[in-house]
């Protein structure tokens, strides 16, 4: 039997750190890429828990930490360009495309991540089989209108600079201990770096844009009351989206880590549908 790699380089020499959970029986229904938010990395809480679900139900989950997070290599919490994300991810599903085969494969992103996995399925969408993002950064309402403004400066004079963007982190989760879990986990960072904040803020400027370019099958989630990423972002994006099979499902006075929320089972159940259904 074929191992994963517990690493794979990036066009810039960086090598990022990467994860594969297989199902215990038989071969995996499909495939599924887990892409995390700012500051988080690939085996933090949540994730473990979606991919549980996900092996639960025969499919083989992979995932990496982003450049600067996690284990992975670079600088901490900053890239030259938002593009480097995207094209590092689209390496990634290179190498589960490579390792999987002919398997259906599909984007499941969160926040950054989402908008990642959004831009990504957008510009190289041969591979996949669809994408599914939670609470997606499509809409910069929860940054403090003092960043928004400051930080295209900042990234030009201080590029690097370690600073609090803001957020509003008891906006995570209703589940109190499971936002305490996660937020204590020594991997996670709450400081970001002023090129990071503007390339991120410069890329769901073009949302509309990106929506209007994006024909996979497509499942936005948001919580009604998030108030870190607000849900009227994902509603805008779904009536801009190109794609002719989307579906966008909303959850009453939800935070925004639908992944720690206490429904997060029906979270992860449908997800798993939805992509079942799409096999």
């Amino acid at each position: 039997m074929r191992l994963f790699p517990d690493s794979f380089r990036t066009t810039d020499g960086l090598n990022l750190r990467c994860y594969a959970v297989q199902p215990t029986t038989g071969s995996p229904l499909a495939c599924v890429i887990l892409v995390h938010g700012l500051g988080d990395h690939a085996q933090s809480l949540p994730y473990q828990n979606l991919s549980a679900c996900f092996t639960a139900r025969n499919f083989a989950v992979f995932g990496f930490d982003l450049r600067g997070h996690g284990r992975s290599q670079g600088r901490r919490m900053y890239v030259g360009t938002f593009q480097e994300l995207v094209q590092d991810l689209r390496l990634f599903v290179k190498l589960v495309r490579d390792f999987s085969e002919d398997s259906p494969l599909f984007l499941v992103g969160m926040s950054l991540g989402g908008l990642i996995a959004l831009n990504c399925a957008s510009q190289h969408p041969d591979d996949l089989s669809g994408v599914v993002a939670i609470a997606p950064a499509t809409n910069a309402a929860g940054v403090p209108l003092a960043v928004r403004l400051l930080m295209p400066l900042l990234s030009q004079l201080a590029p690097h600079l370690s600073i609090n963007p803001g957020l509003d982190l008891a906006g995570i989760s209703r589940d109190v201990e499971a936002a305490k879990a996660y937020t204590n986990d020594p991997l996670f960072q709450t400081c970001t770096t002023p090129r990071l904040a503007a390339e991120v803020l410069k890329t769901i400027a073009k949302s509309e844009q990106l929506a209007s370019s994006l024909y996979l099958p497509l499942l936005l989630l948001h919580g009604t009351a998030d108030t870190i990423v607000p849900a009227r972002g994902t509603a805008v994006f779904f009536q801009h989206a190109a794609s002719s099979d989307k579906k966008r499902l909303t959850y009453p006075g939800a935070y925004h880590n639908l992944l720690l929320e206490p429904n997060r089972e029906q979270v992860f159940t449908d997800i798993v549908r939805w992509i079942e259904d799409r096999l």
